[in-house]
């Protein structure tokens, strides 16, 4: 069996994965808020989840923050404030500048500790999954 430790709640930021008995996780003895267990020689299981955080700064949990997955992902004008993500791989946010999917459209792939001063009402986005398909379609704006 192996043992993933992830830094951030909900599987997200860097993992290690341990295969024996360890007795000394070090720096990761404090640093790990979520981990899954899968065996040895399989496929580790998948995030796909994002989450969108109030607050800038990826290591800042103590605001508010939204989990979407490709399912529940799409928010035509969001009702809350965003300012950075933690983005699995293979996962993407785009980003519009406008509510309603109007604007400019920004891809987001990875881990970003500061997408810009997002207010409610003012902006909108979609969260899909790349290794799953295509982006989603957008209700017309």
């Amino acid at each position: 069996m192996v043992v993933r430790l992830y830094e951030h709640f909900h599987f997200q930021g860097q993992f290690i994965d341990i295969r024996e008995s360890t007795a000394d996780l070090n720096q990761w003895s404090a640093k790990a808020s979520s981990l899954a267990i899968y065996r040895d020689g399989e496929e580790p299981p998948r995030t796909t989840e994002v989450v969108l955080i109030q607050l800038p700064n990826l290591d800042t949990w103590d605001g508010p923050f939204w989990v979407f997955s490709a399912a529940n992902g799409i928010q035509n004008a969001p009702t809350m404030s965003i300012r950075s993500a933690h983005i699995p791989e293979g996962m993407i946010l785009t980003l519009f500048s406008g509510p309603d999917f109007t604007g400019s459209a920004f891809d987001f792939t990875q881990d970003t500790a500061e997408l810009g001063e997002h207010a409610p009402g003012t902006y909108s986005f979609a969260v899909w999954d790349r290794v799953q398909g295509e982006k989603p379609v957008l209700p017309p704006g």
